[in-house]
This record gives C-alpha cells, structure tokens and sequence, in this order.
C-alpha cells in the first residue's frame, strides 16, 4: 500500500484555501493547512465596512508608499482563516480576456490564456449573485441611471458570503486536512536545494514532502527570504490597481445592505475596461449618509516592489511613475468628475468632493495635465489588490520566480500559489482571478504528486 505524502499549505486565505481543500480531494496526500491568525466570521454580514469593524483582528495595516509622494500606513490585508474573501465587497469579475492572452502570449506563461482559464472560472464552487432591485440602494441606482456602461456588480453572495472557505469541505479534514489556525511560517526548510519542510515562528518544525506558499504579494517574498532563497525577481513586479475615492453628504442614509453594487468600466485610449468606477452606498460611517464613487485604473503599467533591508521590509508601488498609467488616470478622473456634477449622481447628495479638504470635484476639471498629474500624485489611494512579487513564467526570464506551473525556480517540491505569481494585474476585482490561479496551480500540484509520489 502506497504510503501518505505530506504537503504543507502555508497560508490561509483565499488561494491557500482553495489550494488545500483540493489537493485534500486525493487521499493519499496528508494535507496541513496554516494560517498566521483566526477564523474570520461575520459569513452573514453584507456590510463589509461592519465586517472589517467587527473582525479587527482578521486584518494587517502594512506602511505603503504608493506613490513618490503618497505613503500609507493602513494597507489593508486580510489576516485569517478565509482571507480576503471573507471581509472584503464580494465583487466577483474575471478580468478580460486579453488580460490572459497577454500573459500567454507576452508574458511567457503558457497554458494561461482565456481558451485555457475560462473554463476554470465557470467551474468555480461559488454561486455568485446579482443585487436585485431592493439591494441596489441609492448609489447604485444612481450609477445605473447616470452612466451608459454600469452594471450590477456580480457579488460572491448566496443567502451567505461566498468566500474561499468553500473549499475547505469539513467531511475530508478527518482524514486528509489538518487545519491549523495561528500558526505563522518563518520559513521553509530547504537542504541542498529541496524544500523538506517549514518551520513556525515559536520554532517548530513541520516535515513534508512538499510545500505550497499562499501568503500573498506581500508576504511570500518574505518568507523566500527568510528561507535562503536569493533570485534577485523575488518582491519586484509589485502592482495594484491606483484609485481616488470621490464622496458626497446623502440626501438620505443609505439602508443595511450591500455597500457595492454596481460598477461600469470605461475604454480609455482603445482600450477597454481600462478603467473602472464602483458606486459605494456608503463608506463606513456610522450614520450611512455619506455616499462614495471609487475611480480605479484597471489596465496597469507601473511596477513597484517589495524589499527587504534587514528585519525592515519596505513597500513601494511606484503607482503612476509610467507615463502611460498617468495619461489614462487623468482622462478616467476626468470623466467621473464630468458624472457627478450631471445627471443622476449629481442629484442624490449634497455636492461632490474630491478629498478631506471637501475641494468640489468640479475643481478637477479646470486642472490643466500637471496640475492633474500633481493632485493624484499626492490623493491616490489603492484596492488592496497586491500581485505580481513572484511573478510566474521561463526559468531563463531573470524577472520570474516561479514557473508556469507555479513551482519555484532552483527549488524542488516548492510552490507558490498566490497573487503573487500573477504577470500582471488583471482588469478585475482579484479576489476571483486568485481563487482561478490557486485552482489551477493545485491541479498542475495535483498532477505532480500522482506522476511523481504515485506513478500514476
């Protein structure tokens, strides 16, 4: 009888759930889930500004500079058992199509095109849901109404937060997943090049024949790192989706309910779905009476990256330092300032601003380019949408650290699984495309260990 292998999942969020509840599908994997923090609740609550409230714990703040001038000290991470499925707006998109393309064709990793992954997200557990006309709220409706190209939001909703956790099927941890919750990874054992374990911060050691890191874009590099490994494309190729956050005082506070749901996306210079706008029924205040207006660049350029200088770990996204990133976001700012000062979304509040000194959105439209320029560069936000630190492709491509099956370049049975492969952001919300990529990346783990373990 063929004896169990052991693979250790480090991280227990979206990818890392995902990862190990189906490679504990094969029996003869003994599978070990570990997660740095604990169980994210809150499956019922829509509100996820409430979620975030009541789950304090399940989340980190990293300090960020977004931009030369922009810093922050509340980078948004989840922390816990579900990850960033569990508290974050539920928006499930997939990105475009040539978003994939791209990273097949361009980007070095085949078998990753749209013909390849459609599939894979039409096959996803998850039912997805789309606010009806009681649950749009003011917002919502608003966007609807004022802009020709908004849609309601697909949410990963049904009667309960659809988050990663599906994977984890409680029937199999008997016997083939051990979940263990507050179990933060230092690092992987690696003897002469081959992954045989991890070890915890309190200084345990777990043996295995093969590990998967989970833990993000900006904690995988970390932990490689830590671990001795020294390919000079760990923690480069940093990317997020730049944002700015337009508000207005409510006529009305918004109902209990989803805080986002609806969305449309602009073509910005021939290219579509470059830019994204999301209506947000309120943004967090206790009273619900102020309403926002998310104004995001979907279609990327700018790197930036995660370094290490000695214990210190510095992350800078060098958001806008490509020229073509602030070309686009001036036209996007622009016409979302154009759709708040006309039409529907003009009308549900008390004026539109464009940040904490309650400057009127109007104000943007007179801004010649610099002007533009030198406002983002000093307003912008993020949608705590890391990828891309341990991008994925050709070993013989010096800016990879992992191959198109997501094992580790120079390092047997190690894998990563994560945001943090991704060649590039993708036109979407991430949370669906890093569920497809952890999806993927489990079956090509799958397939190893039944030719390699298991002959077959």
């Amino acid at each position: 009888m063929t004896s169990k292998r052991t693979v250790v999942v480090v991280g227990g969020g979206t990818a890392g759930c995902t990862v190990a509840g189906l490679l504990a599908t094969d029996k003869r994997l003994s599978v070990i889930l570990l997660e740095a923090g604990a169980i994210i609740g809150d499956s019922d609550e829509r509100d996820f500004f409430r979620v975030l409230k009541n789950q304090d714990e399940s989340v980190s703040h990293f300090g960020a500079s977004l931009t030369k001038t922009t810093s922050t000290a509340n980078y948004l991470q989840a922390h816990g058992l579900g990850g960033g499925g569990a508290i974050n707006a539920m928006v499930s998109l997939p990105g475009h199509a040539d978003d994939y393309d791209n990273w097949a064709q361009g980007l070095g990793c085949a078998e990753w095109a749209w013909s390849d992954v459609a599939q894979v997200f039409d096959a996803l557990p998850l039912t997805l849901h789309q606010p009806n006309n009681n649950e749009l709220g003011v917002m919502g409706e608003a966007l609807l109404e004022g802009m020709p190209q908004a849609q309601r939001s697909t949410l990963a909703w049904d009667d309960g937060r659809q988050s990663a956790m599906e994977f984890l099927n409680q029937e199999l941890r008997p016997s083939s997943l051990n979940v263990r919750i507050k179990s933060a990874v230092s690092r992987v054992v690696i003897e002469d090049t081959n992954a045989i374990g991890v070890e915890l911060s309190d200084g345990e050691v777990i043996r295995a024949d093969l590990v998967v890191l989970c833990s993000g874009a900006l904690a995988t590099p970390q932990i490689l790192w830590a671990s001795g490994c020294e390919n000079p494309a760990i923690g480069r190729g940093l990317q997020d989706h730049p944002a700015v956050m337009f508000s207005t005082v409510l006529d009305a506070p918004a109902t209990d309910g989803f805080v986002v749901t609806a969305h449309g996306f602009i073509e910005i210079d021939g290219v579509a779905d470059a830019g994204q706008i999301t209506a947000y029924n309120h943004l967090g205040d206790d009273a619900r009476t102020i309403g926002g207006l998310g104004v995001a660049l979907t279609h990327v350029w700018s790197r930036g990256d995660v370094s290490a200088d000695g214990p210190d770990v510095k992350v800078e996204f060098k958001m806008l330092s490509d020229s073509r990133d602030r070309q686009a976001m001036r036209a996007l700012v622009r016409m979302a300032a154009t759709l708040v000062t006309t039409g529907a979304l003009n009308n549900i509040g008390v004026g539109w601003i464009c940040d904490d000194q309650a400057t009127p959105c109007a104000v943007l439209l007179d801004m010649s380019d610099d002007q533009l320029d030198s406002w983002l560069m000093s307003h912008l936000g993020h949608q705590s949408h890391a990828v891309g630190t341990c991008r994925m492709g050709d070993f013989k491509d010096s800016q990879t650290v992992v191959s198109p099956h997501g094992q580790v370049h120079g390092v047997s049975s190690l894998w990563v699984a994560d945001a943090s492969v991704f060649p590039k952001i993708p036109r979407a919300n991430t949370n669906l495309p890093v569920t497809m990529v952890a999806t993927r990346i489990a079956g090509f783990v799958l397939d190893f260990c039944r030719s390699g373990f298991f002959g077959g």
